[in-house]
This record gives structure tokens, sequence and C-alpha cells, in this order.
């Protein structure tokens, strides 16, 4: 995890499950009180079920896994993202392909622990899973 001017060189965040609106869960609304929703988004990458909560793998090989793009007002908001996230999570930059094909640079939280053996998301959307 990073803090301070770091963060602040990477003003977005690309989130695909408990931090999505439509998720239900009250960190979003955490979220929701520290940024601005962008667009729809995706990732390279592997999503996986970890228990009643997904986790991003990241994989060049993988489809997409699609989620929302989230622009910072209040870096605040990350300590409190971290901590919710835990130790299963690091914040990473990655690569975000936005709706409309144009790329850019923002912070996820990829799955660091073992996922070998957790059963894939097919559709790559937590909120439509399949």
């Amino acid at each position: 995890m990073s803090d301070g001017l770091v963060d602040q060189l990477f003003d977005q965040l690309f989130v695909y499950g408990t931090l999505r609106a439509g998720s239900g869960h009250p960190m979003h609304e955490v979220l929701a009180k520290a940024a601005d929703r962008v667009c729809a988004a995706t990732v390279t990458g592997r999503l996986v079920r970890v228990d009643w909560y997904p986790g991003l793998v990241l994989d060049s090989s993988a489809g997409r896994v699609h989620g929302d793009l989230w622009r910072l007002r209040d870096f605040a908001v990350l300590r409190a993202l971290d901590e919710y996230e835990g130790d299963e999570y690091e914040r990473r930059v990655v690569e975000v392909r936005r709706a409309d094909g144009s790329t850019s640079a923002a912070f996820a939280y990829v799955f660091t622990a073992p996922a070998d053996d957790l059963e894939v998301v097919a559709s790559g959307d937590w909120l439509r899973q399949s």
C-alpha cells in the first residue's frame, strides 16, 4: 500500500465487487462520499469468488473483470479502504479500459492470497454472476 504523495499521483480507483454501486455493501457509501463515479470500466484478469466477496487476480491471459472507475476527491478514504480490504488484498496501480475504449492508470485492490482453487466468476462481473 502506498500513502501520502504517491496516492495523489493516481486519483482514480477501479472497483469490481463490494465497493460497487448495487452491491448493497455499506463500504460503497464510504467510497461514494469521497469520490465521483466516472464510468463503467474493465481490467484484464480473473474474478474469483473468495467467499461472499470477490477477488481480482491479475492475469494477462485471462478475460476482463467488469467494474466502475471512480475519481477520488478525498484521498483519506484510501486508508479506510485499505483497512477494509485487509491482508488478502493489495492496492496496486493497474491499467483500466473505460467504456469508450480509452485507457488510464488507476488503483485497484488485487487479491494476493492463493486463488488456484477458487471458483472463477465466468462473466467477470460480480453483480451479474454466471
